[in-house]
């Protein structure tokens, strides 16, 4: 799909619901094929400035050890919930971002293979794995954070927003998107 937009001159969703390849597999290839395509630079520019990556599962907190806690927490309250919704009205086929070999997408949900790739931290550790992406040239994100907005957890998520709001979104404001889609070397960087 990443490619057909590369070739269509779209923007595309990176490294999201349930995506055998890496992140930066994906980057890679569709920024190859969108240069291929030739296209005009306006849409070149306006396919390199709304690429878009999904993080799912984002907690932010004061101190690294308290974000982990509050995923720990806030993950298994999630679960909870999903399990008493899946026990009423039977498995879902939800995306899921990763499920062991031979289990059913819907058992890998029901685990929560969608909440695997937890990002946690205070606000310089989260920071870092937003400048990992913008060093790759990723200028947007869907951030889905982690805590049960009319449950026990709503404070964890709250949390996380207003952090993340205040002391991460700030640091990125004058990142200009990329206007070439081969100007990284994305083989010289670690997945």
């Amino acid at each position: 799909m990443n490619l057909d937009a590369a070739q269509n001159g779209w923007p595309a969703f990176l490294g999201t619901f349930g995506s055998e390849s890496p992140l930066l597999d994906q980057v890679r290839s569709y920024r190859r094929v969108l240069a291929q395509a030739k296209h005009p630079q306006d849409v070149v520019d306006e396919c390199l400035r709304w690429c878009t990556c999904d993080w799912l599962s984002v907690v932010v907190a004061d101190t690294d050890e308290e974000a982990w806690a509050n995923a720990a927490t806030a993950r298994a309250e999630h679960l909870t919930i999903r399990q008493r919704f899946i026990e009423r009205n039977g498995p879902i086929e939800g995306p899921v971002m990763h499920r062991k070999a031979g289990q059913s997408n819907a058992a890998a949900f029901a685990a929560g293979g969608d909440m695997s790739d937890v990002i946690a931290g205070n606000p310089d550790t989260v920071a870092a794995q937003v400048r990992a992406l913008a060093d790759v040239g990723i200028n947007h994100l869907l951030v889905r954070f982690l805590g049960e907005w009319t449950g026990a957890t709503r404070h964890i998520s709250e949390t996380s927003m207003r952090l993340f709001a205040r002391e991460i979104i700030p640091r990125f404001k004058d990142i200009a998107p990329l206007r070439d889609p081969l100007a990284l070397d994305l083989d010289s960087v670690s997945a």
